[in-house]
């Protein structure tokens, strides 16, 4: 049994804690990527994880803290802190991501894409497209935030059949994100 499949069980049976909300990803490897060029089938996937260290990625903004358990990333939130970040050293162009999820039912997450850290901009805050991982009765998951800029692109207000998709009673998911031809 995997990292993921155990933690699924042990989250069932309520080994979860109320008071530290932790994010668990599965990165598979499945990432596609090179700037303006169409995928084929059977081309090979890139591991932007490589499933034993955080070598390749870098933690911006606040106090929460990234490990690596098993297989996976899991990050654990600081009481009172503001948004942190784990992002990888590497820019990519066209890409496909896929990835497992587990949030606490009381934690706001998402998945950054299509962002930046600049000196220029609010020294260094992360800015850009976040896919939302919304457990709470809103249930926007799948949503689009523009993290640091403009806010809400694409909530899931109007969408309740969207808003049924991630069942917040059992907080695991999948997300495929593919973006091409999108700077």
């Amino acid at each position: 049994m995997n990292k993921l499949a155990s933690t699924r069980r042990q989250w069932i049976q309520g080994a979860a804690s109320a008071g530290i909300a932790s994010i668990l990803l599965s990165i598979l490897p499945s990432f596609a990527l090179d700037p303006g060029k169409a995928y084929a089938k059977d081309e090979p996937w890139k591991e932007i994880f490589d499933g034993k260290t955080l070598d390749g990625w870098t933690k911006r903004g606040s106090d929460a803290t990234y490990r690596v358990e098993g297989d996976a990333i899991v990050g654990t939130t600081v009481q009172g802190s503001t948004n942190t970040f784990l992002c990888t050293d590497e820019t990519y162009g066209d890409f496909i991501l896929e990835l497992e999820f587990k949030v606490h039912p009381k934690m706001n997450s998402g998945v950054q894409i299509r962002s930046q850290s600049l000196a220029d901009y609010r020294d260094f805050t992360v800015h850009g497209y976040q896919v939302e991982i919304d457990p709470s009765k809103r249930a926007w998951s799948g949503g689009i935030y523009d993290e640091g800029r403009r806010g809400w692109l694409y909530d899931l207000d109007e969408k309740p059949e969207a808003q049924k998709a991630f069942n917040p009673d059992f907080p695991f998911g999948r997300v495929i994100l593919r973006s091409a031809g999108i700077d």
